[in-house]
């Protein structure tokens, strides 16, 4: 720890109806953190989390700061409380302010500890410390089930911007996935040929047509997970 003491502050709202009950709470907690091989590391206190608990109740969302020694924002990230409970498996996802979805970060998860707590060992955002402000960039942790739907939802808009093409021998057709895939969940594609004599494919997706015939040209995407998704695209060369 460098000789330093790691310190933490806490900041949140509350609101209720009429009858003094608890609508929805908030609570932003600031964490002193250590970088380090380009990650930086954080641990949100379990006797801290159950003071919240205890105060705001189960579903207090938390948004924890992680800073450097000099006070710098360097990330923060979204967590519940009720997911900080022992045992838990929780999975961070990049999002934004302005965006209602999520992003892959990798397969690394953080296990919730007996007492409640858990570390976090995350790279650095760009767009931080500006709560609020168009853009900002977070990480948000997700319990198992939560995760299994976020990445459920990611693999199936992984799509072809068409299945099928028509090219004529001696042209080339580049493949495209839709404009609305998120790119920066995917790991790497592979492509290949079914019938290399009708068309062949670069390790860029370029088909090109050889002579007249048909083939389909398989698309093997790898999302950050690790888990993968088969296009196929039928290409008729005339």
């Amino acid at each position: 720890m460098n000789g330093r003491d790691l310190s933490f502050s806490v900041k949140g709202k509350i609101s209720k109806d009429s009858k003094g009950n608890i609508k929805s709470a908030y609570a932003e907690i600031y964490l002193t953190a250590e970088e380090k091989n380009g990650k930086v590391t954080a641990t949100i206190p379990g006797t801290l989390v159950a003071q919240i608990k205890e105060f705001a109740g189960d579903n207090v969302q938390l948004k924890v700061y992680a800073k450097d020694y000099s006070g710098a924002i360097k990330y923060t990230a979204a967590v519940y409380a009720s997911n900080l409970k022992n045992g838990t498996t929780l999975k961070p996802f990049y999002t934004s302010n302005n965006s209602e979805d999520v992003t892959m970060y990798g397969n690394n998860t953080f296990k919730v500890a007996k007492d409640g707590s858990v570390t976090l060992s995350l790279k650095p955002l760009s767009n931080v410390g500006n709560s609020g402000a168009s853009g900002e960039e977070f990480y948000i942790l997700l319990n198992k089930a939560d995760t299994t739907a976020a990445e459920k939802a990611i693999r199936s808009s992984i799509k072809l911007t068409r299945s099928s093409k028509t090219i004529t021998a001696g042209k080339s057709y580049t493949i495209s996935l839709s404009k609305t895939v998120d790119k920066d969940n995917i790991k790497k594609i592979t492509y290949s040929s079914s019938n290399k004599s009708v068309a062949t494919v670069s390790s860029k997706g370029k088909v090109k047509a050889v002579k007249k015939g048909s083939a389909t040209i398989k698309v093997v995407v790898t999302l950050k997970n690790n888990k993968t998704k088969t296009l196929n695209l039928k290409v008729t060369v005339k």
